[in-house]
């Protein structure tokens, strides 16, 4: 009876542990590493921002490099994070030369050959094209056109079944934006949020439009070879425990929060271009004002050197016609004065009138002074 006891508990004891183990491999991956810290090797795109990408002051930034910069943090591992191109780094998760990819959009060819871990985000696929180009407005458009996408992305298979097209292959996602915007290619086909992120950074994204009919979605997140593979577990638990803390929402609001919605951004450069014609605006109507106060004296300081003129030429009028008509002594009038008046008087006289004329004489009267 005894030993029929002791028999069940150990079965309780021995399921309790099994589930326990079950439920947390990562905490038994780590504690078996308790004494030297798990080190695991993780590649990412180096170009593919706000993913992950090398900064203008070359340090290895984004999304991707914050998260797992957080794994490694509530895991307490240790994780090597190594910038490459795209196809390299596929290369080297297949070759065993690193442990993990911390970004990859999840496929169903993909998922056969990798283990995804649970999704960091959804990424959303897009046609972009010259905000000028009136000729491809749907998928079907795109026969006969020369289409530039990133080697080894998510939507090349696809590109490549497109009937009659060009292809313009790029290293990278902006490289391939590049091509758009050069006019190497008619149309852009890749990352969405990637595609934002640098028309906004590099003040483009009023040069294109989006078309309206998307490429569909997809899980993206970090892939192993196998799921049973000791990174599959840290990466996994890692984002689990990040998710239910508040660290995993700030990450996401750092990098992408609104601020790369389409509308946002050309509400924005509306908005900046719009200050930039106030501005121009202003300065134009306080020159407008500094100027049209400048004339305003100017025309006033004409006026009075006018009136002065004009007053100075009236009185020196005045003096000459005084000397003409006046006597410089009496100042009464002399003969030219009287003659002119007499000749004006008759000149006006009408039918029957008739004019006097009184007639004094003065002794010695041009020696009254």
């Amino acid at each position: 009876m005894k030993k029929g006891i002791l028999f069940i508990i150990m079965l309780v004891i021995a399921g309790i542990i099994i589930v326990h183990i079950a439920s947390n491999p990562a905490d038994e991956v780590r504690d078996n590493y308790s004494l030297n810290k798990v080190k695991i090797k993780v590649a990412g795109d180096y170009n593919f921002a706000p993913y992950e990408f090398i900064d203008k002051n070359g340090n290895y930034t984004g999304f991707n490099v914050d998260i797992m910069k957080a794994i490694e943090d509530t895991m307490d591992i240790e994780i090597e994070i190594i910038p490459m191109k795209w196809e390299e780094a596929i290369n080297a998760l297949i070759n065993k030369e690193i442990d993990a990819i911390q970004g990859m959009s999840k496929t169903e060819d993909r998922s056969n050959r990798f283990a995804f871990t649970q999704p960091t985000v959804i990424n959303y696929h897009a046609i972009i094209t010259l905000k000028d180009n009136d000729y491809i407005n749907t998928i079907d458009d795109l026969e006969g056109k020369r289409i530039s996408y990133q080697k080894g992305d998510v939507q090349e298979e696809r590109i490549k079944k497109f009937p009659n097209v060009f292809l313009v292959p790029k290293s990278d996602q902006i490289e391939g934006i590049k091509a758009l915007l050069e006019g190497e290619a008619d149309a852009f086909i890749g990352n969405r949020i990637t595609a934002l992120y640098f028309l906004n950074d590099s003040r483009n994204s009023d040069k294109v439009k989006i078309l309206d009919e998307p490429l569909g979605e997809t899980a993206y997140g970090p892939v192993t070879l196998s799921k049973d593979s000791v990174a599959y577990s840290l990466l996994n638990e890692g984002i689990t425990r990040i998710k239910k803390s508040r660290e995993y929402e700030d990450i996401y609001k750092r990098w992408f929060g609104d601020r790369l919605l389409f509308s946002n951004l050309i509400l924005k450069r509306f908005t900046d271009y719009a200050v930039a014609i106030a501005v121009v605006i202003v300065l134009l109507m306080i020159i407008f004002y500094i100027w049209n106060t400048k004339l305003k004296e100017e025309v006033s300081n004409r006026t009075k050197e006018l009136e002065i003129a004009y007053g100075e030429l009236k009185s020196q009028q005045d003096r000459i016609y005084a000397l003409a008509y006046y006597d410089s002594s009496t100042g009464l009038p002399n003969r030219i004065n009287f003659s002119e008046t007499l000749n004006k008087s008759i000149e006006n006289l009408g039918e029957g009138e008739k004019l006097a004329v009184l007639y004094l004489d003065f002794d010695k009267f041009k020696y009254i002074k």
